[in-house]
């Protein structure tokens, strides 16, 4: 497994982003595409569940993948790592774990495309979690 992680600052009270992340549905709204499964035909969010939940500081969750609907086949967690820096002061990391993809030209697949388009999604994931949690509305 492969992990790539990115952080933000978000100026609000950790309980509330946790509360707001781990809020049933609130991820469709928060990761992009890439990340919560939804297919290019405009398929249902593929459901989650949750691995490891430390409120108000950790949340990991994975893919389900169940009741007809497929998950990513490389994505394999989600890890939220929020630290209170103060009064209504929050730093937040996301780290994606996937499978890289295999064969002959999956390293370098991983290296040039997969890993960068993660990357760019991780810090789209963070900056519309910002906006909602600072009170500007996500794209």
């Amino acid at each position: 497994m492969t992990a790539i992680r990115e952080d933000v600052h978000i100026h609000a009270e950790a309980g509330a982003v946790y509360a707001l992340l781990a809020a049933p549905g609130s991820l469709d709204e928060t990761l992009p595409e890439l990340l919560h499964g939804r297919d290019t035909g405009g398929g249902l969010p593929t459901p989650f569940r949750i691995l490891r939940a430390e409120e108000p500081r950790l949340l990991t969750i994975a893919p389900e993948g169940e009741g007809g609907r497929r998950a990513p086949p490389d994505i394999e967690s989600l890890h939220w790592d929020l630290q209170p820096e103060g009064r209504g002061e929050v730093h937040v990391t996301l780290a994606v774990g996937y499978r890289p993809a295999g064969g002959l030209t999956g390293p370098l697949l991983d290296l040039l495309l997969h890993r960068p388009r993660r990357r760019q999604a991780l810090r789209d994931a963070l900056w519309r979690l910002k906006r909602r949690m600072e009170g500007a509305r996500a794209p």
